[in-house]
């Protein structure tokens, strides 16, 4: 059962998405396992509609529900208090949430919508880091040679935010989805709102813009304290 205090909320995001824009990949699986002209067509659509999406996603968020998110730190805070209010009314409790996310099936309209957003607030942390860090850029992810487990993870091949030093990445659609996810389960009065990182987004942010800048020389890093990073 969803919160009362949430429920119009979710009702108003479900009438919202109705006529969201598809994000139309021309091959719609996952693509770890499509050969690489079908991985190069996928990346080659997302690079072209990145930045329309992104001005569709504002735009809709400020005209739907008031809320401007402009690549800054209080954009970034406006994004997370929207996500943490009407997040949840995205998606419905299907258990195979992330199968749906990284197969593109079933399609992306109706009650399935809501994947859409996902992918666009992902392109929206992305550009919001590459304003803020603009050494950074999008690439497709051939996973980290140092770690057998990224060679076959989900976000293998798809989209995903390098330029960091030591060959680190930030997968900006998995933090997307992984927000939208969080705070379904938040909405739950079984959820118990109060576990989880409501700030989830904000917190990985700021760690990125702080392993952004750090030294890429072959010395050891210490991993600090990024609470305190400015957005």
């Amino acid at each position: 059962m969803i919160y009362p205090t949430l429920f119009f909320k979710h009702l108003k995001v479900r009438r919202a998405i109705r006529d969201y824009p598809l994000y139309d990949v021309p091959n719609k699986q996952e693509e770890r396992t499509l050969d690489e002209a079908s991985v190069q067509a996928n990346f080659a659509y997302f690079m072209r509609v990145r930045l329309d999406r992104l001005a569709f996603f504002q735009n809709w968020l400020r005209d739907w529900f008031g809320v401007r998110a402009a690549l800054n730190g209080d954009g970034l805070l406006a994004l997370n208090g929207w996500i943490n209010r009407y997040g949840g009314g995205l998606i419905d409790d299907a258990t195979n949430i992330q199968t749906i996310f990284e197969t593109y099936q079933p399609a992306w309209r109706g009650k399935y919508a809501g994947y859409n957003v996902m992918v666009d607030i992902g392109i929206f942390i992305g550009e919001y880091l590459i304003t803020k860090r603009p050494q950074l850029r999008w690439e497709i992810y051939r996973g980290h040679l140092n770690d057998d487990s990224e060679l076959t993870g989900p976000n293998l091949k798809r989209p995903n935010l390098a330029g960091f030093p030591r060959q680190w990445t930030e997968d900006a659609l998995g933090l997307g989805y992984g927000v939208i996810a969080g705070s379904r389960k938040r909405a739950h009065i079984a959820g118990r709102p109060h576990l989880g990182d409501r700030n989830a987004m904000i917190n990985h942010c700021k760690q990125s813009l702080q392993l952004a800048n750090a030294p890429d020389n072959g010395t050891p890093y210490i991993f600090g304290d990024y609470s305190n990073e400015p957005i």
